[in-house]
């Protein structure tokens, strides 16, 4: 078993397929011990080890893998789902379900590629399927995979790999290809690696709305004060400069309620704010049928990259790579520490470059 722990502890921090993935593993671990690290892997792998699981993994998926279910548990935000399911348009030529979480079943209950969505495992129970695909083996994604098939073989998209931000697409689809037996070269992988989504569009609420007919996104607010831009008056004021009959929408949470009123006020029937007003849902309706989202890193930020809106993203405490991709338009703007050390002059430039491609 002790052989065993060591090689499976090397792969807390190193992949088994050959590519260069944008990543901080260097500043992980100054910033993580060894003792910790080993830890967090212990427990992991105890579980994995003695609820037998380690006899059922298997490395490849193969023609005879017809029918899978994916569970996709261990990452709850919404972006992290997205990037990490984004290599499911690999598994076309197979019947995919998804288990995932009550949060983020929504994104997907209208997806091209898996056939149902599951949250809730007494759905699971007369289904059988020839392959699991977990996301990592994390406790709770072990705990759900003998639940809902003790002795069903299953691959790791993660597996133990734990602790440092990666490019989490670029990731998913060298894994996933990787497990298809590598039929796509790394070239390839970095030119159509990217998010997809597919949301309803039959929302009875916005139906009713008097929307603007032409219109941009920002998303005010934000959970992490160095992620939450705070200069949307000057930003807003400049593209109003550039174009006195722009139309502009905000979106947000409730963290975002004072930000919006203030900008209402300021703005007056130029801009509409629908902050706290709509689920996550509609507001990814308000992005799809918008010609340009602008807002900081976080869900939204992925929602309208995978809706193919062109969009200006804030980065900050790491660049652009590790969010996006090849195919992903260059309009993303980054500081080494927070977003709102970005000068408003450099979101107008980009919004004047974005503009000339309406």
């Amino acid at each position: 078993m002790l052989s065993k722990l060591i090689i499976n502890f090397k792969r807390t921090l190193n992949y088994d397929f050959d590519a260069q993935i944008p990543n901080n593993i260097d500043i992980y671990l100054k910033q993580v011990n060894l003792f910790s690290r080993f830890v967090k892997f212990l427990k992991r792998y105890l579980v994995f080890f003695f609820s037998n699981q380690v006899n059922y993994e298997i490395t490849r998926i193969l023609p005879c893998h017809k029918s899978i279910l994916w569970i996709n548990l261990s990452a709850p935000s919404i972006g992290d789902s997205i990037m990490d399911l984004s290599s499911r348009i690999m598994l076309k030529d197979k019947l995919v379900d998804l288990f995932t979480s009550q949060k983020n079943a929504f994104l997907y209950f209208n997806d091209d590629y898996f056939e149902n969505v599951f949250t809730d495992i007494l759905e699971l129970k007369n289904k059988k399927y020839d392959l699991v695909i977990i996301d990592s083996y994390s406790s709770k994604s072990i705990f759900k995979k003998i639940k809902i098939g003790r002795k069903v073989n299953f691959v790791g998209m993660w597996g133990f790999y734990n602790g440092p931000e990666i490019n989490r697409t670029l990731y998913s689809f060298h894994k996933m290809n990787h497990l298809l037996n590598s039929p796509y070269t790394n070239e390839y992988i970095l030119t159509h690696a990217r998010t997809i989504l597919n949301v309803k569009t039959d929302d009875e609420f916005l139906k009713k709305e008097n929307l603007f007919s032409s219109y941009i996104v920002i998303a005010v607010g934000g959970e992490w004060s160095y992620r939450k831009y705070s200069h949307w008056r000057e930003v807003i004021h400049g593209i109003f400069k550039i174009n006195n009959d722009e139309k502009i929408i905000l979106v947000g949470s409730n963290n975002a309620i004072s930000d919006g009123d203030e900008l209402i006020e300021i703005f007056g029937r130029k801009i509409k704010s629908y902050i706290n007003k709509l689920t996550f849902l509609q507001t990814s309706n308000i992005i799809k049928n918008s010609k340009l989202l602008i807002c900081a890193d976080g869900g939204l930020m992925h929602v309208g990259i995978s809706l193919g809106i062109k969009t200006i993203p804030l980065f900050a405490r790491f660049d652009s790579r590790m969010r996006l991709t090849g195919t992903n338009d260059d309009y993303a703007i980054c500081d080494e520490r927070d977003v709102n050390l970005i000068p408003p002059e450099s979101i107008i430039k980009k919004y004047l470059k974005v503009k000339s491609t309406f």
